[in-house]
């Protein structure tokens, strides 16, 4: 039985106050510090036989799960199509066709890389403007990121970063920001990083190794045990490898229209 929450649910209260984490439960405790108090932005469901197999959280018609063992697969796909989300990112667990696997990666201290990074010209700062970092994704994402809204990126990254649920990492060059990492969801001891992205005329220069390093360096020092990615299965294995991170499994995103 799937029983639609809030944040002020006992059920829900206990997970928040749980010290174990996943790539999953990250974000769905990060979306619930930031959102669980605005009526209508979230929805949050549990699922429960003896005792809860899965947390569900739906943010701007996507959904994440946090399966537990003997959770009802189906039931949760059919919940979130019901809802009218359009993706479900889950553990590998559903086989249908219309299911995207990734490769996670974690990293707890210390680092394996601690050399100096890049030239002298190059500035890195935790203090980006996140209109600068929509700008820097937009150049190098083209027409894919469009689909993601200015007003809706700038206005859900300041919020997260003023509840603490997000950091930002960046590299400016003449007052120009060239590369930037970002963790978009932190909690408690928890973070997972996403977007990372560097201007292609600075690429092969250790600035993308330089803004996750030291973003990492910042959440461990913000009491951050473990960090979390989600990467294509064959696209840029070495460069998180040489930093730190290694494979723990796989991630499915589960496409729902």
């Amino acid at each position: 039985m799937i029983t639609l929450s809030d944040i002020n649910d006992k059920i829900v209260a206990d997970y928040l106050a749980e010290q174990s984490y996943s790539l999953y439960s990250v974000r769905i405790k990060a979306l619930l510090k930031a959102y669980g108090g605005y009526k209508g932005l979230i929805n949050v469901w549990y699922q429960i036989k003896d005792n809860v197999t899965a947390y569900i959280v739906r943010y701007s018609g996507e959904f994440i799960a946090d399966i537990l063992p003997g959770a009802d697969v189906e039931e949760i796909i059919n919940l979130c199509k019901m809802a009218g989300g359009t993706a479900l990112l889950c553990s590998p667990v559903y086989n249908e066709y219309n299911s995207i696997l990734g490769t996670v990666m974690s990293i707890n201290p210390p680092l394996l890389h601690s050399g100096s990074f890049c030239s002298a010209d190059y500035s890195f700062t935790p203090e980006v403007n996140p209109t600068d970092y929509y700008s820097l994704l937009l150049q190098c994402n083209g027409a894919e990121f469009k689909a993601v809204l200015y007003e809706d990126f700038v206005a859900d990254l300041s919020h997260r970063m003023r509840k603490d649920t997000a950091m930002l990492m960046g590299c400016y060059l003449e007052n120009r920001l060239i590369s930037c990492a970002a963790a978009t969801a932190i909690y408690k001891g928890g973070a997972v990083i996403a977007g990372v992205a560097t201007l292609q005329n600075y690429r092969k220069n250790g600035l993308a190794t330089a803004v996750v390093t030291m973003l990492c360096k910042n959440l461990f020092h913000n009491d951050v045990e473990k960090i979390y990615l989600q990467r294509d299965k064959n696209k840029n294995y070495s460069l998180y490898n040489n930093i730190g991170f290694e494979n723990i499994g796989d991630f499915q995103q589960v496409e729902l229209l």
